[in-house]
């Protein structure tokens, strides 16, 4: 039978799998597959903008490809044809509602964090006045887009109802006759009239977008405006430029879309099941309850970080987790080096490959991105430099902590390559191996195979193990963790 199109012509599987039709394929983002085209007359062959590299054999061609890290429709071109098929998120990918949590818990255990730094310099002692942040404004810039496709949907199509007025028309106006207008005439002049009054009670339906979700929405934009209309007044050059161009939109919106024609809110603001049900005002509705929630952060991120980049800042959230449980203990004594001051505010001193501590009590010392080396001095490798996430120091021993925001399918293997730090650090004074304990910190995905390595048998008896760590869950094993090591010290 001679292939429909080209979905048919490529087969595609997964190392080890059976082969299957590019049609009938589930793809998902960033996985490795192998591909084969049962002709070998074909040049030009791509998985979106990439070229594949391909071999030719006397079956006909067949390569390897990985998806990108990235869902949504991709095509797969060759020789000028075009199979448009779909990539599903990775199911251990985190959701946009995840990281915002994330950004909140890191934002909020930064400021809780700040009272330990010993610093005297107040949070809104910087250029941006008290009413300013930084991380709000690192939202808007990294987001602002999103709304401007929320709102071009909402202009589009906005919510409206059947509105329902009564009127009295001149008769030779009134085109119609409806029942209710009949019932009036019988009301009024008797059944079975025949007089027909100059002017007639009519039922006019209209539609309108006047309703409460509009208002409510009109509302949220003119609270925005004003949140702009400070940030354009601040002594920022760029700030100012781009705060212009975001008020210069919203203004747009406001006075030259449906909205005009909306009156204002009046009474108590409530979200109602059109806002909960209505995916374009749901979204719209939590995007504004983002910026307003960032509002109330004054200590910043350096550098915005995007929702591509999500594994840099789940490295930070573990750490500020490990931060939060030691916090509540009470066995933190220091945190000054997570600040960095700056002309413009006060940000989070931390970075990918950037080395940053929190001192604690009783000699130890909690390192993000800690360096070890052969010339470290008190903990060294004998091999290669070696940069473990997250590192509890003591004087005599290490615990070390590694956050996989997205960990290879067989967790077993990424958990051996821990062994590196068991065995590749050693002490300084002892010359032993100075690592007593090592987990890998992952979203926890129920029905993994390596379940094992989540138990508290597993963790007791080898040391080593995998923790759940996923946003908007509480970390319990964190907590638990925390106080034996409490316990530990006092005793």
């Amino acid at each position: 039978m001679e292939p429909l199109n080209i979905g048919a012509d490529v087969m595609i599987r997964m190392a080890g799998e059976s082969w299957q039709p590019a049609e009938e394929c589930y793809l998902t983002e960033a996985t490795d597959y192998e591909w084969h085209l049962e002709r070998q007359d074909a040049i030009d062959i791509r998985l979106g903008t990439i070229p594949l590299s391909y071999q030719r054999t006397e079956q006909g061609i067949k390569g390897s490809f990985v998806t990108p890290f990235q869902s949504g429709e991709i095509g797969l071109f060759i020789d000028g044809e075009v199979y448009k098929t779909y990539l599903y998120p990775d199911a251990r990918k985190m959701t946009e509602t995840q990281y915002d949590h994330m950004l909140s818990d890191v934002l909020e255990e930064a400021a809780v964090c700040f009272q330990y730094s010993g610093s005297t310099r107040g949070l809104d002692s910087s250029g941006f006045n008290r009413e300013l942040s930084w991380p709000q404004w690192q939202y808007i810039q990294a987001s602002f887009k999103s709304l401007t496709q929320l709102m071009g949907k909402v202009t589009s199509r906005p919510y409206r109802i059947l509105n329902s007025r009564t009127e009295f028309v001149k008769r030779e106006k009134v085109k119609e006759v409806s029942p209710s207008t009949e019932r009036w005439i019988e009301q009024r002049f008797g059944k079975g009239t025949k007089t027909v009054p100059e002017q007639l009670r009519s039922l006019n339906r209209r539609e309108t977008t006047d309703v409460y979700e509009n208002q409510y929405l009109k509302t949220l934009l003119m609270d925005f405006e004003r949140i702009l209309t400070r940030y354009s007044k601040s002594d920022y050059r760029d700030v100012v430029t781009k705060a212009g161009h975001y008020l210069a939109r919203v203004r747009y919106w406001l006075h030259h879309s449906f909205l005009k024609e909306v009156s204002q809110l009046k009474g108590s603001r409530v979200i109602t099941q059109v806002i909960r049900k209505n995916p374009v005002y749901r979204m719209t509705h939590q995007w504004f309850e983002r910026l307003f929630r960032h509002g109330n952060f004054k200590i910043g991120l350096e550098s915005p970080i995007s929702l591509k980049d999500t594994f840099d800042l789940y490295e930070m959230w573990c750490y500020f987790q490990v931060i939060k449980v030691l916090r509540r203990e009470g066995l933190l004594d220091n945190t000054s080096s997570l600040f960095t001051f700056k002309s413009d505010g006060i940000f989070l001193n931390l970075h990918a490959n950037r080395e940053s501590l929190v001192l604690l009590k009783n000699n130890r010392k909690l390192y993000f991105q800690r360096v070890y080396q052969s010339n470290s001095p008190e903990f060294f490798t004998y091999t290669h430099r070696m940069i473990p996430d997250i590192v509890l120091e003591g004087e005599e021993e290490l615990i070390v902590f590694d956050p996989k925001y997205r960990v290879p399918s067989n967790l077993n293997h990424a958990l051996g390559e821990m062994h590196k730090y068991r065995d590749g650090i050693l002490s300084k004074e002892t010359g032993e191996p100075a690592v007593k304990e090592v987990y890998i910190m992952t979203p926890w995905q129920n029905g993994q195979e390596e379940s094992k390595l989540f138990t508290e048998d597993y963790h007791r008896q080898f040391k080593i193990g995998a923790i759940a760590m996923t946003p908007g869950e509480e970390q319990r094993w964190l907590k638990k963790w925390a106080e034996e090591l409490n316990r530990a010290a006092l005793s």
